[in-house]
């Protein structure tokens, strides 16, 4: 068995595991990113690419505001186009009942003191997209969010670390987390052994299988979403859409296709084969959003990714103190492709020199210890997670 020493191992391939080595490795740090698959094979590269600050929880409104100055300069930095674009998003709704809601997001970013977000009516939903029938009851809109391709934001991270020295192995599934005497010592993989006392879980939907090997339960669980992909169409839907009470998100890339993509509540599981039922049922609503003359278009492929869920859908970033050297950085819950930059930047400097971030308290780990997991409810969204830590890997259908 090969064994190689580094400073720091990074757990999973994705942006996020990828965006630490990336700053890591720029302050001189030795670190291997260990990804059981290929890049962007699981979440990152089935996210729709969405980059939102609107609708943002506050406690992560700050990371996502910091991330938007990162992404106006990171092709630069990292000599690598992530086809970002700044063309704003669009939440809006049918239903009259959720306008008093969205006027509430407003002012809670407002009294925060973010003021990018407007509400809007109707009218100005409409023609920002003139394409959408004419059925909404208002919405709100960030004309300073945009989108990105994320597997390029993926690889342009990967390559940006790997250009200041660290090492991506790819199919290098974790086996072990060796612990001594209350400390990391090493990482049994796939035909290797890493040596290393710092070591940063970042394996999105599996990184509770992971720490359970070292008696740690990270609550975390997935939640499937399903994405439509339809055929290259002229561009006519600048801004990304999102609707909360349809429950879809939308947006065209710069190749012309169109990302329709949904989840459902509660749907919970390792199983990202898209069924015939629900395909259809995502092509029906999909069709019922926009005029006739786009009804015909033809849906080339559909894909299902997974959300790390957490029971209040903000994500675990922690170093814990048993053992010691550990880091968490999961449980995103579906947001972390918009914070991710400012993630990496405060996790790497976080492992360089043991401060923690200003404010980081709220990610911690800690405030889940002592709960009773079977009964724990999601406070901030709709999802009820009653029975939840009964799922795991090794009794799902994935």
């Amino acid at each position: 068995m090969r064994t190689i020493t580094t400073d720091v191992a990074i757990i999973g391939g994705g942006v996020t595991g990828c965006a630490i080595a990336f700053y890591l490795a720029k302050q001189g740090i030795e670190t291997v990113v260990l990804e059981a698959d290929i890049l962007a094979a699981m979440g990152s590269g089935r996210s729709m690419g969405v980059l939102r600050t609107q609708g943002r929880d506050l406690d992560e409104l700050p990371l996502a505001i910091e991330s938007q100055k990162i992404f106006s300069t990171l092709n630069n930095e990292l000599d690598y186009d992530t086809e970002y674009r700044r063309n704003g998003h669009l939440r809006f709704v049918y239903s009259g009942d959720y306008v008093p809601t969205l006027k509430a997001w407003c002012q809670r970013q407002e009294d925060f003191g973010y003021h990018e977000s407007k509400l809007i009516t109707s009218e100005k939903v409409y023609k920002l997209v003139p394409a959408l029938r004419r059925e909404a009851a208002g919405g709100m809109f960030c004309a300073v969010d945009g989108d990105i391709n994320p597997i390029r934001m993926n690889y342009g991270y990967s390559l940006g670390a790997k250009k200041y020295g660290a090492k991506i192995l790819l199919h290098t599934p974790v086996k072990k987390i060796n612990v001594s005497k209350g400390r990391i010592v090493s990482i049994d993989a796939e035909n290797l052994t890493i040596k290393t006392n710092w070591v940063v879980n970042a394996a999105g939907v599996h990184a509770r299988e992971i720490s359970k090997s070292i008696g740690i339960d990270l609550p975390i669980v997935p939640l499937i979403y399903e994405v439509l992909v339809t055929e290259p169409l002229p561009p006519f839907l600048t801004p990304v859409l999102q609707c909360p009470d349809k429950k879809f998100g939308c947006c065209q890339t710069l190749n012309g296709n169109i990302l329709f993509g949904s989840s459902v509540p509660n749907d919970l599981t390792y199983d990202m084969a898209v069924t015939r039922e629900k395909f259809k049922e995502r092509v029906k609503l999909m069709m019922s959003i926009f005029h006739e003359s786009l009804r015909e278009v033809s849906i080339i492929r559909s894909y299902a990714g997974l959300f790390d869920i957490t029971p209040d859908l903000l994500p675990v970033i922690d170093s814990l103190e048993y053992p010691r050297g550990y880091f968490l950085a999961a449980g995103f819950s579906g947001h972390g492709l918009a914070i991710c930059p400012a993630v990496g930047k405060r996790v790497a400097e976080w492992v360089s020199t043991g401060k923690p971030p200003t404010n980081f308290e709220k990610f911690g780990y800690s405030r889940f210890v002592g709960t009773n997991m079977s009964e724990f409810k999601i406070q901030k969204g709709k999802y009820s997670f009653l029975n939840w830590t009964k799922l795991s890997p090794s009794n799902s259908k994935g």
